[in-house]
């Protein structure tokens, strides 16, 4: 690839990456059948790399929600140190969250709390700037729900980064 840094990060922005973590490895399996559906890359957060992970282009952050509703415990810690990097926190474009439907209101909580604080402080320096929650779903997936999760990613993506003509 020729070109500066900025156009690397243009070119690889065009096709999308999912940065995600999971306990259980039902996040995981919901990611990866996305993926098989859309071309896409993952980058996976671990209790051992969310300091030093830095996936250096946007993405979109996809992560389970616990603490059975409670707000406070909600987003894993796991997700909390990846995103205390300010250039992961930038670089992240929309959240996807997964959960159980039992919870209600807090459904997918974590991805709504996250999208928020993003929101929040990435309008400090860009106010038209927003990250939001783009899909939920339920534990690894309810049928339908992959391909209705991959639909709106790819329509996303491409409204976001859209193909530079030659």
């Amino acid at each position: 690839m020729v070109g500066d840094a900025a156009s690397k990060v243009d070119v690889e922005a065009r096709w999308p990456l999912l940065v995600f973590y999971g306990r259980t490895g039902q996040t995981k399996k919901f990611v990866n059948r996305v993926s098989d559906l859309i071309n896409v890359d993952t980058l996976e957060i671990t209790a051992q790399n969310a300091v030093t992970l830095s996936p250096g282009r946007p993405y979109v952050l996809v992560t389970p929600s616990y603490g059975a509703g409670k707000r406070d415990r909600a987003v894993p810690v796991p997700v909390y140190k990846f995103l205390a990097n300010k250039e992961n926190r930038d670089l992240c474009v929309g959240t996807v969250g997964g959960g159980n439907t039992n919870y209600g209101i807090a459904y997918g909580y974590a991805a709504d709390i996250l999208a928020a604080k993003l929101t929040r402080d990435q309008q400090r320096r860009d106010p038209n700037r927003e990250t939001r929650t783009l899909f939920k779903f339920e534990g690894f997936g309810l049928p339908g729900e992959p391909e209705t999760c991959a639909q709106i990613l790819q329509e996303f993506w491409d409204e976001r980064f859209p193909a530079k003509a030659v």
